[in-house]
């Protein structure tokens, strides 16, 4: 059962890289650059906290360097808050628009080489029907997918920052 599985997961990429490669590319490289924008706000937060604590004890630390990095901070979390918005329903409804309607045309052309006496016997009929209803399958499988990735990839760049601020508060 599980090489079944598999075997579908393979063709289900086989067919999106058929489909549109571009798009799966652009939007997997896209959002695994955007799940980084967690661990930069904690990194750029984390420096600027060090910055206004060394200057609060009076270690010649000059306004404009605190400066430059609230600007940076606050430029990443404007991004990220951006990126909320890119990462869900915009990605699905650009994935539907060319999956979906590539999932119908292979689908249509498939039916195609069947004899139209074929297509009116109940058993194959049945099956075009169960077929077609889940052409939108593709479409969900690349989003959440997609998604899946995005959050893997946050929670790793997550640990790792927290790996490395464990050794901080331990001397």
């Amino acid at each position: 059962m599980k090489k079944k599985k598999w075997k579908t997961i393979k063709w289900t990429f086989k067919l999106a890289w058929e489909i549109d490669k571009k798009m799966l590319l652009v939007w997997f490289f896209l959002s695994t650059i955007i799940s980084v924008f967690p661990t930069l706000v904690l990194l750029y937060n984390e420096k600027l906290l060090t910055l206004l604590n060394a200057m609060l004890q009076n270690n010649n630390i000059q306004i404009v360097e605190i400066y430059k990095y609230a600007i940076i901070l606050g430029f990443v979390m404007i991004l990220q808050g951006l990126s909320n918005r890119i990462n869900g329903d915009l990605v699905y409804m650009i994935m539907y628009d060319s999956y979906y309607l590539g999932m119908q045309e292979c689908l249509m052309d498939h039916i195609n080489k069947i004899e139209l006496d074929d297509l009116l016997k109940k058993d194959i009929n049945d099956q075009y029907n169960a077929s077609f209803v889940r052409a939108g399958s593709l479409t969900n499988f690349l989003s959440c997918t997609k998604n899946f990735t995005d959050h893997f990839c946050c929670i790793i760049d997550l640990f790792n920052r927290s790996y490395h601020i464990q050794f901080i508060f331990r001397g």
